[in-house]
């Protein structure tokens, strides 16, 4: 049996997206073009892509659970059938999926992300929820103080003495301050 191949349809009439009847007496009201409405489309579709536009909330799952308050649109969410915990956004979105034993928030709004499996190992998030530091290299995290008074995320590891700092370019350095 020979191939068969459909050619595509394309369509030449305008299509109408709005039609309205108006008044004579509103003669200074004009009804939009097609090339409007087509243009209108265009912008709502583009800002959907984009991300800034929503036309629904992401339904949370009924087993997700909001356990701390919202800071900067994020807060810390429980699985209740897991009992894992991950980070969601007010829209109800899993920016870190609830895998993790532990999250707290540090005041400066990043997040401390725990896992136990055979040891403690901590990661960080940064405040988008994206995590800039896996959890598996490290025991402990704290938030200190450089001397110009910025933010500086140590960490140390179980089997070292070595302290090591989150450095301006998203890496994990040794800190030979100590």
């Amino acid at each position: 049996m020979p191939a068969v191949f459909c050619q595509p349809v394309v369509v030449r009439q305008p299509v109408v997206f709005f039609d309205a009847t108006i008044p004579a007496s509103h003669s200074s009201i004009r009804k939009p073009t097609v090339g409007t409405m087509e243009r209108i489309l265009l912008i709502l579709v583009f800002l959907m892509f984009s991300g800034k536009l929503s036309l629904a909330q992401s339904p949370k799952p009924d087993h997700i659970q909001v356990i701390s308050d919202f800071k900067d649109d994020l807060a810390i969410a429980l699985d209740t059938e897991t009992h894992k915990e991950g980070i969601i956004s007010k829209m109800g979105d899993l920016l870190v999926e609830p895998i993790y034993n532990d999250i707290t928030r540090f005041p400066n709004g990043f997040f401390k992300i725990i896992t136990f499996k055979k040891k403690q190992r901590v990661g960080l998030a940064d405040t988008s929820g994206k995590i800039i530091v896996k959890p598996k290299k490290f025991s402990s995290i704290w938030l200190a103080k450089k001397p110009d008074g910025a933010d500086k995320f140590q960490f140390t590891k179980e089997s070292s003495e070595k302290v090591y700092y989150l450095a301006e370019n998203g890496k994990v350095e040794v800190d030979w301050s100590y």
